[in-house]
């Protein structure tokens, strides 16, 4: 009988709050050209609370309609481990290199991670934003971005 009440217990989950309504940026990048999106940050670690935010923008996903490089499900793929260990420096060669290969577009940058020193290195690299707000910035990996990395680093990734 004990047994069965411990069963049957019910435990009160963490919910996160869901967003309140569609941020502008989210209806701003629905109108702009497909492309892959990466959001920054990227999950420190592989904690269920390092992905709350991660959560959030998967379902803002749903509404600009673009694919993210950095989801997730149950299972996580060589890859895109790779692609977080990269990404806990970015931003930098490797990283912005490693993007490129997996066709990233778009970067979605939170603002309250955009230090000076990152803002000041993302200009470094001919990046530019296309969009700003509050909230993030929203650039986009270009050629002259490429050619820039490809020039400092070699090999290319393909295009």
């Amino acid at each position: 009988m004990t047994l069965a009440l411990v069963e049957t217990a019910i435990v009160p989950a963490h919910l996160a709050p869901a967003p309140e309504r569609t941020p502008i940026w989210v209806a701003w990048l629905a109108e702009q050209p497909p492309g892959a999106v990466a959001v920054v940050p990227f999950p420190e670690n592989g904690s269920p609370q390092a992905y709350e935010a991660t959560t959030i923008m998967m379902l803002q996903a749903l509404e600009h309609r673009h694919p993210l490089v950095n989801g997730y499900s149950g299972f996580f793929p060589g890859d895109y481990l790779r692609l977080r260990r990269a990404m806990a420096n970015f931003p930098d060669e490797a990283s912005l290199r490693l993007l490129m290969t997996t066709e990233t577009r778009y970067l979605v940058i939170d603002h309250a991670w955009l230090t000076q020193t990152r803002q000041e290195r993302l200009n470094s690299m001919a990046l530019h934003p296309l969009y700003s707000d509050t909230r993030v910035r929203v650039y986009q990996l270009t050629e002259v971005t490429r050619s820039l990395l490809c020039r400092a680093v070699a090999p290319c990734p393909p295009e």
